[in-house]
């Protein structure tokens, strides 16, 4: 069966770079798409692109993104998974923007890409994508590594896949708050490293189950 989700895909990284529905091409004029594989089981959506990614034209390509490589090859997803970003464009000061309705224009690149990759597992990468994703407020250290059955409203149907959020790679790589009373906050870099592993080791395994 022919499968055409390359081009699909490769019309909606176009269509990314094209888009000017938002203030935010004002600042930079380069948008970045998703990239990875087509036919990856785990969706990884991060918060938004900095200097690197905008001038690599690739989302999670920075200090940030080399940590989160190292983790996912770790975790043996390496090539089985596919990036983007709730927000496709940087953001002036790398501020994630307090507008919502800037988000919501990037948002509908994120269903697309749903409706694509069809994906088993979809990872937050950060407490920024849990919130526009899944519309919570409960702060990003106090529900990582959960998983929960996920139902979509796609254009053809229901969408069930499985949720993760995990904790962005920039949080790992700061030194933790010994006198917090959170654990996840208390934990130093290494700590936090080997959660971010464990959490995307869980959604390995979940799409394994489902592949299954």
């Amino acid at each position: 069966m022919n499968d055409d989700r390359f081009d699909r895909v490769a019309s909606l990284c176009d269509d990314i770079r094209s888009c000017r529905m938002c203030g935010l091409r004002e600042h930079y004029d380069s948008p970045v798409p998703f990239a990875g594989s087509v036919t990856a089981p785990i969706l990884l959506v991060g918060e938004a692109p900095g200097a690197d990614e905008v001038v690599e034209g690739k989302p999670f390509v920075g200090r940030s993104g080399q940590l989160l490589k190292r983790a996912v090859e770790k975790a043996g997803i390496d090539g089985r998974v596919f990036v983007g970003n709730v927000v496709c464009c940087r953001p002036p000061g790398n501020k994630f923007p307090g507008d919502d309705e800037i988000v919501e224009c990037c948002m509908r690149w994120i269903t697309s890409a749903i409706e694509i990759i069809r994906p088993k597992v979809i990872v937050a990468v950060g407490g920024k994508p849990h919130t526009y994703l899944r519309g919570c407020n409960v702060p990003i250290t106090q529900c990582c590594g959960t998983s929960e059955r996920w139902t979509i409203p796609l254009s053809d149907g229901d969408f069930k896949v499985w949720y993760v959020p995990t904790l962005h790679p920039s949080f790992c790589l700061r030194p933790g708050r010994s006198d917090s009373q959170n654990p996840v906050m208390a934990m130093d870099s290494q700590q936090k490293k080997r959660l971010l592993l464990k959490h995307l080791i869980d959604a390995r395994d979940l799409a394994e189950i489902e592949e299954e």
